[in-house]
């Protein structure tokens, strides 16, 4: 198993660098299509405003000329965590706009999301803005959300479009094996970045005790994936033999409904006791598992 840079732990190790802003420097000039020079990496970690509220932190965080940009590594896309980026993101837009003793209206604020699981249909990147559907005036001109269709992207590596793959090749970069990343060196324009990071990303794949936590951690989303799955198929067929000997429709619909939110919670249950006893912290299994910690202490509260 080669881990690419899809994994949060292995791209962090490559791209945050205190030292070296070179290949990060590259890759938000490819997300954003404009040059980036960064000053420097800002802290990720968010404060909180309750001791209810759960650790809040972002992948990756830097002040760019009169930018600060924080981008975000999602393996999927739905709304939820559209909804709890935009929520981590405009919290620290909030915070620091009103830092003095005036709002900040000249640093422009860019979250860029690398998503993977995004209809094919969906442009490549995409940029939004807080406007007017009526005016389209802008309500604010200083913040922007960008998103890239990571699975699209990768598509022109698939299906060898050589310019889109020269285009996009820092990206492309992050999901390829070291044979894969042989051949985009030869031929990508920036063959030395490419490189660079080939050599830093196949040096962390020979860390053993670096990658042990990315195995567990990969070994238990697998598990629970399979058994979420599991659970769908017991269910439905569950529910179909009784509504078939009820004869009720609406018992097949609560059947199903039922029945995975219950084999969903106990199977849930049982992961997060394995992930506690392979010592993963609180915030890591919730991280893991998408659920907040009000969720989280519901699951561990079941008893068998």
């Amino acid at each position: 198993m080669f881990f690419t840079a899809k994994y949060d732990r292995v791209f962090r190790s490559i791209f945050i660098d205190d030292n070296d802003h070179e290949l990060l420097e590259g890759l938000l000039s490819t997300c954003l299509d404009t040059n980036i020079k960064i000053i420097k990496l800002l802290k990720t970690e968010l404060s909180v405003n309750s001791n209810k509220e759960r650790v809040k932190r972002l992948d990756l965080l830097v002040k760019a000329q009169d930018n600060i940009i924080n981008l975000e590594l999602n393996t999927n896309f739905n709304l939820a965590i559209k909804v709890r980026n935009l929520n981590y993101f405009s919290s620290f837009y909030s915070s620091n706009t009103s830092i003095g003793n005036d709002y900040d209206d000249k640093t422009n604020y860019i979250h860029i999301d690398l998503f993977y699981g995004m209809n094919q249909n969906k442009p490549n990147i995409d940029e939004f803005f807080l406007y007017s559907q009526i005016s389209n005036d802008l309500y604010v001109d200083n913040f922007k959300i960008v998103t890239l269709n990571m699975d699209k992207i990768m598509g022109f590596w698939y299906d060898n479009d050589i310019k889109m793959i020269k285009k996009y090749e820092l990206l492309i970069m992050l999901n390829l094996n070291h044979e894969e990343l042989e051949r985009l060196e030869k031929i990508g324009h920036n063959k030395r970045l490419i490189k660079k990071y080939k050599d830093k990303v196949c040096k962390l794949n020979e860390d053993y005790d670096f990658l042990a936590p990315i195995s567990a951690e990969r070994d238990y989303i697998m598990l629970m994936n399979t058994e979420r799955k599991i659970a769908i198929r017991e269910a439905k067929e569950q529910a179909i033999k009784e509504g078939i000997e009820q004869g009720i429709e609406q018992g097949i619909e609560q059947g199903i409904e039922q029945g995975i939110e219950q084999g969903a919670m106990q199977r849930n249950a049982e992961i997060i006791k394995n992930m506690q006893k392979a010592e993963f912290t609180k915030e890591q299994i919730m991280k893991c598992l998408d659920i907040d910690e009000k969720e989280y202490n519901r699951i561990i509260s079941i008893k068998k």
